[in-house]
Formats: structure tokens, sequence, C-alpha cells
């Protein structure tokens, strides 16, 4: 029931010209994950000394991680995504 409600809320807004569809871009189930492309030479985007590669990398894992164990999101089949009109 919430979802038709959703539903019919996001279509009065989109005549109403308050939301705009967009393309949202990401790593994909297909891709290999962003940490795996990391660059290998990093700056303070403040003082632009160069960074500890190691220390980054592990920074960026905890960042991930963190992010895993807030489950923003779940992975999904497509067929699931279909269903819910994704």
């Amino acid at each position: 029931m919430a979802a038709t409600i959703l539903q019919g809320v996001s279509a009065e807004l989109r005549d109403a010209g308050w939301l705009q569809d967009f393309e949202v871009e990401g790593p994909t189930v297909e891709e290999p994950p962003p940490e795996d492309e990391w660059k290998e030479i990093f700056h303070d985007e403040v003082s632009g000394a160069v960074l500890d590669t190691d220390l980054v990398h592990e920074a960026r894992k905890l960042e991930v991680e963190y992010v895993h164990k807030l489950k923003v999101h779940r992975k999904v089949t497509r067929e699931e995504m279909s269903a819910d009109g994704c």
C-alpha cells in the first residue's frame, strides 16, 4: 500500500514539475568494486602533501565496510528490480 501511495505522490510531483527523472551512475554488479581501481598516489586536499598509500587504502576499506554495515542498499536481481518498478 505504501508503494502505491509513493508512486502516486511521485507522479503528482512530476506533473507539477517539482520532481524530475535523473540518471544514477555508479558501480553495478557487472563492474569490479571501486576499491579495485583506486589510484596508487594520493594527495591531501588541503596541503597537497602525498599521503601513505597503505593508510589511504585502509581508510577507504573502513568507509566501504561502514556503508555496508549501515545497510544503505542490498543486492537484488534484475527481476526483483523490475518487479519493484525500477
